[in-house]
């Protein structure tokens, strides 16, 4: 059964995740598109496109016509290229004090994302008749319960009947559709372990920080999750992580002055947890104990990393995340693994086909 995008668009602002997930897979090859068309860099446009989709999720309150959400978006990916292209002025690296490594043949697989979209028809196209009827009409036709059968009652026994099998088949072959206000989200607590600058070129010796690889470790599991943020998104960790141990001193980066004005109002950052909005979408939640109850706050990855790290609070990381994207690692080397599978600067200055790293889907076809 197909779903329009105002129904979606209706579904995902009450909470459903399943629903945000499908408008990710529906338009995610047209964001793409745009993206590819607008940048100069080939690697730039699967950051652009994570970075639209999480401002639509954000924003999806303030869409005026459900309907044309793919309009919507297209225009979000034309301001986030302008916005990126605005802070990509490089920062430049006196030296570089390392051997570039070159990378690793040997990359790991990826898993391949199943069709969500069409285990959500088959699983409704396996209702019984009346179910099935019951759940269009009332769901997608928006038909009051007294319209669909006999009696209000036998409706809403039939629409009862349809949601416990259609949580039964989902929860057997596709938990992660479940919407999240419904689902008990498996975390694993990790710790942000490093902040490394890694390279650009610019020519005549002279390097730019052109990527910040924040590796995550998972101490208990025995792994580490690498995440590829842009220069200018992950200065922030950095400068956090490098900081001494009871460091009092000015604010100097905008996460450690935004803790300190929350814990001035009484706020703290309890939690920062890591999960998918869809494919390759990812975002931060934001956990926040206020004098009134806690509340979730849903940022950029880098953002929700750097309040962590200035706030001192814990990390955690959905689990469908650390088993498809962590590795393992062995002793205290938690950095060796991932700089290896770089490119070195030589290849890139003989113009070499290059695969970026992705921001949490680094190993997809890195060859």
């Amino acid at each position: 059964m197909d779903v329009s995008d105002g129904d979606l668009v209706g579904l995902a602002r009450d909470g459903d995740a399943a629903a945000f997930r499908l408008l990710v897979e529906r338009y995610r090859p047209l964001a793409r598109a745009r993206a590819a068309r607008l940048c100069s860099r080939s690697d730039d446009v699967d950051d652009i496109v994570q970075e639209s989709f999480l401002q639509a999720f954000v924003a999806l309150d303030r869409l005026r016509d459900p309907d044309r959400f793919g309009a919507w978006l297209g225009g979000i990916v034309v301001n986030v290229h302008r916005a990126m292209a605005r802070r990509a002025s490089p920062t430049l690296l006196a030296d570089w004090p390392e051997q570039l490594h070159s990378h690793s043949a040997d990359g790991l697989p990826s898993a391949d994302d199943l069709d969500r979209s069409e285990v959500l028809r088959q699983a409704v196209a396996e209702l019984p008749v009346g179910q099935r009827r019951a759940v269009a009409m009332f769901y997608y036709a928006d038909l009051p319960a007294g319209q669909i059968s006999d009696s209000p009652g036998a409706a809403k026994s039939s629409l009862h009947k349809a949601r416990r099998r259609l949580r039964d088949y989902i929860s057997a072959h596709r938990p992660d559709l479940i919407p999240a206000a419904y689902r008990r989200s498996i975390m694993t607590p990790v710790r942000i372990a490093h902040a490394e600058a890694r390279p650009g070129m610019l020519g005549d010796d002279m390097f730019y920080t052109e990527r910040v690889l924040v590796v995550l470790a998972d101490d208990a599991g025995g792994r580490a999750l690498p995440i590829w943020l842009r220069a200018f998104d992950g200065q922030s960790v950095r400068v956090l992580l490098d900081r001494p141990a009871g460091y009092t001193g000015m604010a100097v980066v905008p996460e450690e002055l935004t803790d300190r004005l929350l814990r001035a109002a009484g706020v703290t950052v309890t939690a920062v947890d890591i999960d998918e909005l869809g494919p390759e979408v990812a975002a931060a939640r934001i956990e926040l104990g206020t004098p009134t109850g806690t509340r979730h706050v849903t940022a950029r990855l880098a953002d929700g990393l750097a309040l962590a790290a200035a706030a001192g609070a814990p990390v955690r990381v959905a689990d469908p995340v650390m088993d498809r994207l962590a590795v393992p690692v062995g002793g205290d080397d938690l950095l060796g693994p991932f700089i290896a599978r770089e490119p070195a600067a030589a290849e890139r200055e003989r113009g070499l086909p290059r695969r970026q790293a992705r921001n949490l889907a680094f190993t997809d076809g890195l060859d």
